[in-house]
């Protein structure tokens, strides 16, 4: 199975909600289509929501997630879903007072390079930034870098990696 690219590729996309409380889509264009029988592995995912997002975790309950798919026609994020690639989430939990703060790290990196195949694969067709918030007052924004490398498959392999990722939906 010949790798077609020698270095990593880097993508940036952003994602913010149409209105609090709606999972909203950013579509990543790659650019290759299903005949060219191509994957995409991905070695590393960087999550960094904004400040005012942060912000807006204030109450126990409240949560915002951002997850990259390989569907905009799904209806919520669980990790279980065939769709979603990875997933992120943040809530809060309050012990005494609110008086009380924590530094969050950003961005939050999910590195898949020591995975067999030194990441996750999955069909090179068009990948989305997705966004929700659970409770929130207003809308959630994200903004995310995917470092990935493009890989040819046989024909039988790519169609096997669409049924499992479910990506033509």
């Amino acid at each position: 199975m010949p790798v077609t690219d020698k270095f990593s590729n880097i993508a940036h996309l952003a994602v913010s909600e149409s209105a609090a409380t709606t999972l909203t889509f950013e579509k990543l264009g790659l650019g290759t289509g299903i005949f060219e029988k191509m994957a995409m592995i991905i070695h590393r995912i960087e999550y960094e929501p904004s400040a005012a997002s942060f912000a807006l975790l204030d109450v126990v309950g409240h949560e915002m997630a951002f997850a990259w798919t390989t569907s905009d026609q799904i209806s919520g994020l669980a990790k279980d879903s065939a769709q979603v690639i990875d997933r992120v989430a943040w809530t809060i939990q309050t012990w005494g007072t609110m008086a009380n703060a924590e530094i969050i790290n950003k961005p939050l990196i999910h590195d898949f390079s020591n995975l067999p195949s030194g990441g996750l694969i999955v069909p090179a067709t068009d990948l989305y930034l997705a966004a929700i918030g659970t409770s929130l007052g207003s809308a959630t924004y994200c903004r995310s870098t995917i470092y990935f490398t493009y890989r040819s498959l046989k024909g039988d392999e790519f169609w096997e990696l669409v049924e499992a990722t479910r990506a033509l939906t």
